[in-house]
């Protein structure tokens, strides 16, 4: 499940992830079994000395692309929780909320959604991992909008 949008009309959460990075992952694996196939020859001694270099070299290649790219997945994944009353984002161990009427303004800017607060509170963004036209992320906008229009009474009566 790459995105999740639950939940009632009392209370919404969306999970927005980024598309998996299978090309630079399969580089990872290929780095790697390269390596380890250099280290292999190695071994056996009917390498050389350049095999041991080409196969560290490689094998550090692979796995620290590979550790690069999970971290980077990790830290691009966003949740963002609506309720009546305020509006929460966690990024990884980061959570930041905000009530609906302490939002001044929100504005789209490519992939980024700031929803900028009243003074003293500080702003809160979003970031889109996705491309612009995500569904998941434009149900979101609507779904702010929604209730921004809600807490401050448009659209009642």
């Amino acid at each position: 499940m790459s995105d999740v949008a639950l939940g009632d009309a009392a209370s919404s959460r969306y999970e927005l992830r980024p598309r998996p990075a299978v090309p630079s992952l399969a580089m990872a694996a290929v780095g790697t079994l390269a390596g380890c196939g250099a280290l292999i020859i190695w071994g056996g001694g009917t390498g050389g000395t350049a095999f041991l270099v080409l196969g560290i070299g490689f094998l550090l290649f692979g796995l620290s692309l590979a550790a690069s790219v999970l971290l980077f997945m990790a830290r691009l994944r966003a949740q963002v929780d609506l309720d009546p009353e305020k509006i929460t984002i966690r990024r990884g161990s980061h959570a930041r909320s905000l009530r609906w009427a302490e939002i001044h303004r929100v504005s789209l800017d490519g992939p980024r959604l700031t929803l900028q607060a009243k003074a003293p509170q500080q702003d809160a963004v979003v970031i889109n991992p996705r491309s612009p036209a995500d569904p998941v992320f434009m149900s979101l906008v609507a779904a702010i909008s929604q209730r921004l229009d809600i807490s401050r009474g448009y659209g009642i009566g």
